[in-house]
């Protein structure tokens, strides 16, 4: 994660890994035979409507997508036509439930709140990012926007964690997928980063 790690970024991957941590223990152990064609079927049909706003857009489309890469995912496993738009949930279920039902309930109460709040752009995440309280009396203790971020609490562990906890999922799945995250893998990582920039300098 890098630099990544102390800024609000980190706070952002952190969210996501938390979403993909549930997500996938609560298909993994579900009843239901069709959970998985569910996820599929739910995420074709958000490319499909991503594609048709994308289409009803004037000049100024999003550059970080293609309409030729929403309408391969579209139509990947049916014609768009045929494909079904939900405007809900995925599972039919909020992710407070799911992770209730997967076990996976303390990592969503440790983590999901707060991140939500960088994610949102909600006041305490601005407030703890990039502002800062004037220590002048005679201003009454207002806030003032600092020159840039402060260098935040690193988030690696809680990376480290989260990865781990979808790997031991994958295990259940495939069993003696025994690779896991470690501190000294995460060094390795990022001596084979070095080594590569370094070659193609």
């Amino acid at each position: 994660m890098g630099v990544n790690s102390r800024i609000i970024s980190g706070r952002l991957l952190i969210r996501t890994l938390t979403e993909i941590r549930i997500n996938l223990a609560f298909m993994t152990r579900s009843a239901d035979p069709q959970i998985w064609g569910r996820f599929r079927t739910y995420g074709s049909g958000q490319a499909k409507l991503a594609l048709l706003k994308y289409e009803e857009t004037g000049g100024d489309r999003p550059s970080l997508v293609s309409a030729q890469t929403l309408e391969a995912l579209a139509n990947e496993d049916f014609f768009e036509e045929f494909v079904n738009i939900d405007l809900g949930s995925w599972s039919g279920s909020d992710l407070r439930r799911m992770s209730e039902k997967c076990d996976a309930k303390e990592d969503y109460d440790r983590y999901y709140g707060w991140t939500s709040a960088f994610v949102h752009g909600q006041w305490a995440a601005a407030r703890d990012a990039v502002f800062a309280t004037c220590l002048n009396p005679l201003h009454r203790v207002h806030r003032g926007p600092m020159p840039s971020q402060r260098p935040m609490e690193s988030c690696v562990p809680d990376g480290f964690y989260l990865v781990n906890q979808i790997l031991s999922t994958v295990d259940e799945n495939y069993p003696e997928f025994s690779f896991r995250l470690t501190a000294s893998s995460a060094v390795n990582i990022r001596d084979d980063e070095t080594t590569r920039s370094a070659k193609t300098e």
